[in-house]
C-alpha cells in the first residue's frame, strides 16, 4: 500500500509538472526553496556547519543563506528535471544542453583510451549520465544508492538508465565495473560524499579531513584507464552546460597505495575547484566530514 501511494503522489506530481508553464514553475521552486529554508532546520544546520567548515567562517550570515536556499532550489530543480527527461527523445535532450571540453572525451576515445567519468553531487548530476551518452554515443554503467521506497527506485532507475546507461548499487559494484571496462564501456561515479573507514581512504577536501572512495582510482591503475571529471550546471530553467576537464591518470609505480591515494587526491581537487567556482549548487545537506569531525554536527 506505500508503494502505491509513493507511485501514485509521484504521478500526480509528474502530472503538475508537465502541465505548469516553465515561468511559473521557476517563481514556485523559488519560493518552496524559501520555505525549505524556513522550516526545515535539521538541513539547514548541516549546510551552515559546511559552509563555516569549509570556508573557515569567512561568510557572513547573508551569503551563507543565499547559498543554502539556491541549494534547496537546485534540488527542486533537479526532481522537475527527473520528470522532464523521463521519456525525452535523443533530440530534445541534446537540444537543450551546450558542452564545453567535450572535445577531450573523443580525443580519448580516438586514441582508444577507456574512461571513468567522475563528478559530485553538483548542478543537475541526474542528467549528466543522459546527455554524456546522447551526445558521445558511449555505453555507460554508472554507480548510484538505491532507494528506500521500490516504487521511487524503479522511477529513478528508468530516468538514469534512459540512453544507453546502467545504473548499479553500489553493493558489490566493482565487480561489475571491471566487467564494464572490459567490454569497453565507460563508468561513472559520485565521489564527494562521506564514505566509512573500510570504505575510503583520508584525503583533503577544502584544507580538511575527509574519506572518498579510491574506486575510480582502482580501476584507473589496473586498466590504464582515464579519469575525466565531468560536471552539469543549469544554464537557464531547462537548460544544461556539461564541462569536461582534462584526464586525470594514476601512476603505476611500486608503491600501489601512495599512486591511489595521489589520484583520490586529485579527484577530490577538482570537484573542490568546480565547487568554488559555484558553491550555489552543490549538496551542502551531507555530513561531508562526519567521518573526521563528526563534533561538528552535533
Amino acid at each position: 500500500m506505500k508503494e502505491f501511494f509513493y507511485a501514485f503522489l509521484f504521478g500526480v506530481f509528474a502530472l503538475l509538472i508537465k502541465l505548469t508553464p516553465n515561468f511559473v514553475l521557476k517563481k514556485n521552486i523559488f519560493w518552496l526553496a524559501k520555505f525549505a529554508y524556513a522550516v526545515n532546520k535539521k538541513h539547514r544546520r548541516i549546510a551552515e556547519v559546511n559552509l563555516d567548515f569549509a570556508f573557515e567562517g569567512g561568510m557572513g550570515e547573508a551569503q551563507k543563506k543565499e547559498i543554502i536556499v539556491c541549494a534547496y532550489e537546485n534540488m527542486l530543480r533537479n526532481l522537475v528535471g527527473i520528470v522532464t527527461n523521463l521519456d525525452i527523445s535523443k533530440e530534445k535532450m541534446l537540444a537543450k544542453c551546450d558542452f564545453e571540453g567535450v572535445e577531450i572525451v573523443e580525443r580519448l576515445r580516438a586514441e582508444g583510451k577507456k574512461i571513468i567519468f567522475v563528478t559530485a553531487h553538483y548542478g543537475n548530476w541526474e542528467a549528466l549520465g543522459k546527455a554524456v551518452t546522447v551526445r558521445t554515443g558511449l555505453k555507460m554503467v554508472a554507480v548510484g544508492r538505491e532507494l528506500d521506497s521500490k516504487a521511487m527506485n524503479a522511477v529513478l532507475k528508468k530516468s538514469r538508465e534512459r540512453f544507453d546507461a546502467e545504473l548499479i548499487s553500489k553493493h558489490g559494484a566493482m565487480r561489475k565495473l571491471v566487467k564494464a571496462l572490459k567490454e569497453n564501456k565507460t563508468v561513472g561515479i559520485l565521489v564527494d560524499q562521506n564514505t566509512a573507514d573500510d570504505e575510503g581512504l583520508l584525503i583533503k577536501f577544502f584544507g580538511k579531513d575527509a574519506r572518498q572512495t579510491p574506486v575510480a582510482s582502482v580501476l584507473a591503475r589496473r586498466f590504464d584507464a582515464a579519469i575525466v571529471p565531468a560536471f552539469c550546471e543549469y544554464s537557464g530553467f531547462d537548460r544544461y552546460k556539461l564541462s569536461f576537464y582534462e584526464p586525470i591518470y594514476c601512476a603505476h609505480t611500486d608503491d600501489v597505495e601512495a599512486d591511489i591515494l595521489a589520484c583520490t587526491q586529485a579527484q577530490s581537487n577538482a570537484i573542490e575547484t568546480q565547487i568554488r567556482k559555484n558553491p550555489n549548487v552543490w549538496f551542502w545537506f551531507h555530513k561531508r566530514w562526519k567521518n573526521r569531525y563528526e563534533e561538528i554536527y552535533k
